[in-house]
């Protein structure tokens, strides 16, 4: 969209209309949906209140560059502060004055304001190119997804409880936002201007929304809003029609999310002229993250996902809104205030704003069928729930997974998709598939073929994929790439009544290789003369190869989590010997 008719836009309307009024931080305290949020708040308050901002050392700045540690930098050494540390007391403190008022909670403010606006740059180490180390003061005033978050934080920060301010700190914010956002996107190279991923919606989102509130001047607010569209119609390429996010569940809401939130505001700021809601896309992209959702709270785990389902309440609230058929799943943790995370401040304000007494709805036997991104999604009668995966090797957050599936039992994680790792350097790098379970194919349950794992690129992908209601098809023989592997059925079939899977493997080899089938679990396995049993909680499945021929092993593993915290992995082998060029082999789990 041109600037020029985005200016007219903007100029038939008030900027009034974006103004959240004084009263909407108190009549949300009304809402009994809310009320422990806000006390959650209050008890975050008194433990930053009194206590000082400490400065970031540069021991921690350095780390990324030096050996790759992120967390240092990003949440802070034992007892010191870190970026997030400072961007949980920045939302504490600003929902606390617009909230409650208060003198000590506007000096506590101001002080957080104060220290933020005297950081050497908003970015993050990680998103300076590797170069943080080199560059000059100037050249960190780059726009990455956390520059934008804060610019965009601090913007309607102001809007929201500015005037309660000390002018000069209020003033201070102001140049800072200008200076390291604003002036900084028009006519600046990004590379997620035209991204398809997360980077497109955040940054661009942030950087609208910061302008939004704080460019009063037409035509540069225009030019600038302008390049954002360019990034919001890039981020919504990205995804299949289908409106799968193949980034996984969190991406979702991180991408979309920041999409919502931008598109909403600026639907108000041009009296609904602009309104990407209409977009049939937008509405399937919203649909998607119920679909990923199963009984017991847990969820599709592939690429960097993680297996517990977790939402922002105001932002599905806004969604059925929007559409009817988006539904609040029910047995979902959504997420309530905390200062452990990235803390982003539009979900923390847009909780208290978009969320309403939807009831939450679906339960029982549900199948998603997605076919661009070529995932099956079930669950059964009994509340036994599938997902399984085709695609390539080449997707965003990429994992080698393809015939990957993951199976629950009543929210008990039986098979897994191990999800994300811990983020460093080295896990952003051409060393991912050696060094992390994770990513590689062998932290999957997919075979491997004498040795031999998947590999990296979007040439390996699966072939012939066709599915139904009850389960998929595909030759998965193009991702490994191997000479040896002329074709690899997989079918994966699933009961939607009883819950059991039946999963086979057909083989068509140059010559007689070994072939490993493996299946992964964070439960510890027990051989018994039945099979393998899975067991978590009170629920438990049989994994069992049909023939009684091949008989499995078992391998424990450890990799660190997103958090960096160990967990024990598991893999049951079952090893095919090397004495056929067409084989099948079948297995049951129930």
């Amino acid at each position: 969209m041109e600037a020029s008719a985005i200016k007219e836009m903007l100029q038939r309307h008030p900027y009034d209309s974006v103004v959240i009024p004084a009263s909407a931080g108190r009549a949300s305290l009304t809402n009994p949906a809310l009320q422990e949020r806000a006390r959650k708040i209050q008890e975050c308050a008194e433990k930053y209140r009194g206590t000082p901002i400490q400065s970031i050392p540069f021991r921690s700045f350095r780390r990324f560059d030096t050996d790759g540690d992120r967390s240092d930098f990003e949440y802070g050494e034992p007892g010191k502060d870190g970026y997030f540390v400072r961007r949980g007391r920045l939302n504490t403190f600003a929902l606390m004055v617009w909230l409650f008022g208060g003198e000590d909670n506007i000096r506590e403010l101001e002080n957080i304001i104060w220290a933020i606006c005297d950081e050497y740059s908003w970015c993050l180490p990680a998103h300076m190119g590797g170069k943080s180390l080199t560059r000059l003061e100037s050249d960190g005033y780059t726009i990455d997804l956390f520059a934008a978050e804060t610019g965009h934080a601090l913007s309607e920060i102001l809007m929201l409880v500015g005037d309660r301010l000390t002018p000069i700190v209020k003033e201070r914010a102001e140049r800072a936002i200008r200076e390291r956002i604003l002036n900084r996107m028009v006519g600046c190279h990004y590379w997620w201007k035209k991204g398809t991923n997360n980077w497109a919606a955040v940054c661009g989102g942030s950087v609208g929304m910061a302008a939004i509130y704080q460019e009063r001047d037409p035509d540069r607010l225009a030019a600038i809003l302008e390049e954002v569209d360019t990034a919001m119609r890039c981020f919504l390429s990205g995804f299949p029609d289908d409106g799968a996010c193949l980034e996984g569940i969190g991406y979702w809401s991180y991408g979309f999310g920041y999409f919502t939130s931008y598109a909403e505001l600026l639907c108000r700021r041009t009296g609904g002229e602009i309104d990407y809601f209409d977009d049939p896309k937008v509405r399937k992209v919203a649909s998607f993250w119920q679909k990923c959702v199963f009984p017991g709270g847990r969820s599709v785990s592939f690429s960097d996902g993680s297996s517990r389902a977790s939402a922002d309440l105001g932002l599905m609230s806004y969604l059925s809104r929007r559409y009817p058929e988006v539904v609040l799943p029910k047995d979902v943790s959504y997420s309530g205030y905390s200062v452990q995370g990235c803390n982003r401040w539009t979900y923390e304000l847009r909780d208290f704003l978009w969320t309403d007494g939807a009831d939450c709805g679906r339960g029982g036997q549900s199948i998603y069928l997605l076919p661009d991104a070529q995932w099956y999604i079930a669950t059964s009668e009994n509340k036994v729930s599938l997902a399984a995966k085709a695609g390539h090797n080449n997707e965003p957050h990429n994992h080698n997974d393809i015939g990957n599936f993951q199976l629950y039992k009543n929210g008990a994680d039986l098979l897994c998709d191990i999800g994300s790792g811990n983020y460093s350097k080295q896990y952003f790098s051409s060393q991912r598939y050696e060094l992390y379970l994770c990513c590689a194919s062998r932290g999957h349950s997919v075979p491997l073929i004498a040795g031999a794992e998947q590999k990296a690129g979007k040439q390996y992908a699966a072939r012939d994929v066709q599915m139904d209601n009850g389960g998929m098809r595909m030759d998965i023989a193009p991702a490994y790439g191997h000479p040896d592997l002329k074709e690899l059925i997989r079918e994966i079939r699933f009961d939607t009544v009883t819950g059991k899977v039946v999963l086979t493997d057909s083989y068509q080899l140059e010559r007689p290789v070994a072939v490993t089938e493996r299946f992964v679990t964070f439960c510890k396995p027990e051989i018994t003369k039945d099979g393998v049993r899975l067991a978590s909680g009170n629920e438990q499945v049989l994994l069992r190869e049909c023939s009684g021929t091949y008989q499995p092993h078992i391998v424990e593993n450890a990799e660190e989590d997103h958090g960096g915290k160990s967990r024990c992995i598991y893999f049951v082998d079952f090893e095919l010997p090397a004495d056929k060029t067409a084989f099948k082999v079948m297995f049951e789990v129930c």
